[in-house]
């Protein structure tokens, strides 16, 4: 279920949150304009299972929900050898303003597994969303950890990484299990979503139950949805 974080929007995560972040840390650091897109490759392993695939990042809308202005974000992705999964989720901009420091909320969404039909998110997915691919990560903290990315408009040399934590439940986990998640990203100004390659860590006590790591393929322009009639 965690081999990828497109792949556990799609199971149920109840978050539990620490303590409140004085410098807070989210796997995006921000929302670039409408039609920008950004394909990352990943590479997971859960519990000594590995898995590898795609996923694309695209902006494709901008609404004004109750006075306030929302961004429609789409995510699609797959594993090798799997149709792609989508989804298309609305958030409010202010929640990934600079210094915003609580995890972005999902007001609505919609998903398309395969070649299943389009099917609105429930409160357990949109949960599961905000804690995968939104949540804050707290105690964000600089090390020195050098990255060089080799993608396909040339290189982008890092010398720094942010990292940082949060505790949840796991996923379908009895007895409510809770986790360690860690998330490791190296930003580029050159990322349109400022994340330019990350590292998720889940472990219970000392045994880790789920890595994955992602890396800037591709970005550009004129994104449109997927889900054109779904809003």
């Amino acid at each position: 279920m965690y081999r990828t974080c497109l792949a556990a929007l799609f199971v149920t995560v109840t978050a539990v949150a620490t303590a409140s972040a004085e410098d807070p840390l989210r796997p995006f650091q921000r929302l670039p304009k409408d039609g920008t897109w950004a394909t990352y490759s990943f590479g997971g392993t859960e519990v000594g299972n590995k898995e590898s695939g795609t996923a694309t990042y695209r902006m494709v809308g901008t609404t004004t929900e109750d006075g306030q202005k929302c961004r429609w974000f789409e995510l699609q992705g797959s594993e090798y050898g799997q149709k792609a999964s989508i989804l298309k989720i609305l958030v409010r901009a202010k929640d990934f303003a600079a210094g915003a420091k609580k995890t972005p909320k999902v007001l609505r969404g919609w998903k398309k597994e395969g070649d299943k039909a389009v099917a609105k998110l429930d409160d357990k997915e949109k949960s599961a969303i905000e804690l995968m691919v939104l949540g804050v990560y707290e105690n964000a903290k600089t090390v020195k950890l050098e990255k060089v990315i080799d993608y396909q408009k040339g290189q982008l040399k890092i010398g720094t990484a942010t990292q940082g934590k949060q505790t949840a439940q796991l996923p379908e986990a009895e007895d409510g299990v809770m986790a360690d998640f860690t998330l490791t990203i190296w930003i580029h100004k050159n990322s349109p979503f400022g994340t330019a390659a990350s590292n998720i860590l889940v472990q219970t006590g000392e045994t880790t139950v789920f890595e994955s790591t992602s890396t800037l393929q591709d970005h550009g322009t004129g994104a449109k949805t997927a889900l054109p009639d779904h809003n």
